[in-house]
């Protein structure tokens, strides 16, 4: 089993977002979700609108089994666009409802849609399903250098366990400290 990796090519995220979002909206979502919050496929997929709105309102974070995932301001905005694409929906449904009924989409057909759009545009990187979060979690470490947060969300009981898993080599964090401050 290979695997997977973060993508760390901002230019690359931006192919794989026109890729999905030229095929499915739903399918641009999800990976757009996923990167911007760190989610566990897992919780990604079986993510209902009340986990997103409350009161007709966008919340602020999503909690999920005692973790909040916070809502940047790009990803409130991606979230209206996704509703406004759809021509109904109810509180109770699968926000990545499949299409054999009211269940949500499986692993392995997010696998699919991941990996499926990194290879047409040509990601040169071992891509799956948890690509998404790490991704998430390289950009978080290299905006905001908070190793804690992200040690915390991913349940990790190590810095290097955590700086293992978002790709980043301790050799770069000298650098770039030394970059910092000096």
């Amino acid at each position: 089993m290979n695997l997977v990796e973060p993508i760390k090519n901002q230019s690359d995220i931006e192919l794989i977002k026109n890729e999905l979002l030229s095929n499915c909206f739903r399918d641009y979502f999800l990976f757009v979700l996923g990167i911007n919050t760190g989610m566990k496929i897992s919780d990604l997929l079986t993510l209902k609108f009340m986990h997103l709105i409350r009161e007709e309102q966008i919340v602020s974070f999503i909690h999920i089994r005692n973790t909040k995932y916070p809502i940047n301001d790009g990803l409130r905005m991606c979230i209206i666009d996704y509703f406004n694409s759809l021509t109904h929906y109810s509180q109770d449904s699968y926000i990545f409802e499949s299409r054999k009924g009211n269940e949500p989409i499986d692993r392995s057909h997010a696998y699919r849609i991941i990996s499926d759009a990194a290879k047409k545009v040509g990601v040169n990187c071992n891509v799956g399903t948890q690509t998404l979060r790490k991704t998430y979690g390289y950009h978080h470490f290299k905006k905001h250098q908070d190793i804690k947060y992200l040690q915390k969300i991913f349940n990790h009981n190590s810095r290097k366990k955590t700086f293992d898993y978002i790709g980043v080599e301790l050799a770069e964090i000298v650098k770039e400290d030394k970059e910092i401050y000096l």
